[in-house]
């Protein structure tokens, strides 16, 4: 049987009925800005209990949230949400301005001052003592100085990629990272390796490259020792560890950790 609590407390600034008295105090810490409740480490403050509880997994590293897709695990379960995003391919947030689609809200804030032309900058939050407080990321709790800071970073946890190339569609989480990939559709090559002669358009795929002649291989597996020349190698080799194979063959259906691997396996159609 299902029982309907009448909501009989109202909070006198808003209006708003709640079920519980308890219900009622902690919605008007929204109007009051009481945060009651801080962490102890890095003197973040909370209107809840439940919201610090939350917030200190990203300290303690502590992830019950896990991908049922890709296996990544996660320490709330509102990053998860957002997280299955990058494979369903949703994006509820709609600017009305162009029509583009976002996964996440925070991107599409900072696509909304695109159209303004104007940043809006924020009085940073200060600790209980008094000192400008960082702002940690939920993911991996490392922390930043601007919130904007955080949102470039928070990419490469969610996926979000929201600058194109208007050449060949390819996206990119950074302005930055779109510039230097407009040298590929350029064609200029100003960094030459010294030794074999071969150019590149960056100096970043001329240093991987300059690897091959070294041998050096700076990317090392924290489990097993193994040493790679490229951190995307290292990646794809993790994901052997953890038996998260999301590359498949369309004829046969066998899986591989990566790429490289499934181009190795030779698969004729019957």
């Amino acid at each position: 049987m299902v029982v309907h609590r009448e909501k009989q407390f109202c909070c006198d600034t808003c209006g708003t009925f709640f079920a519980t008295i308890t219900y009622l105090k902690n919605h008007q810490r929204v109007h009051t800005g009481e945060r009651p409740y801080v962490c102890g480490i890095c003197g973040k403050g909370f209107g809840r209990a439940s919201r610090l509880a939350s917030h200190q997994r990203v300290h303690s590293g502590e992830k019950p949230y896990t991908c049922s897709v890709c296996g990544r695990a996660f320490n709330q379960a509102a990053n998860l949400r957002r997280h299955h995003r990058t494979h369903t391919g949703v994006k509820p947030f709609k600017c009305e301005i162009c029509n583009k689609c976002f996964t996440c809200n925070e991107t599409l804030k900072v696509h909304l001052s695109a159209h303004s032309g104007i940043r809006i900058k924020r009085p940073r939050r200060k600790t209980v003592n008094g000192d400008i407080a960082k702002v940690p990321c939920e993911y991996c709790g490392r922390l930043f100085n601007y919130k904007s800071s955080l949102y470039v970073h928070r990419r490469t946890h969610t996926g979000e990629r929201p600058y194109s190339c208007m050449d060949c569609g390819k996206t990119f989480a950074q302005k930055g990272s779109l510039k230097l990939h407009k040298v590929v559709h350029s064609g200029e090559k100003a960094f030459s390796c010294d030794l074999c002669g071969k150019r590149f358009g960056l100096a970043s795929t001329l240093k991987t490259h300059m690897r091959t002649h070294t041998g050096e291989k700076p990317f090392v597996c924290d489990k097993c020792g193994k040493c790679f020349s490229q951190q995307g190698h290292l990646k794809a080799h993790h994901r052997m560890h953890a038996k998260i194979k999301p590359c498949t063959c369309d004829v046969c259906g066998k899986s591989y950790a990566d790429r490289r691997n499934l181009k190795l396996h030779k698969c004729v159609p019957s």
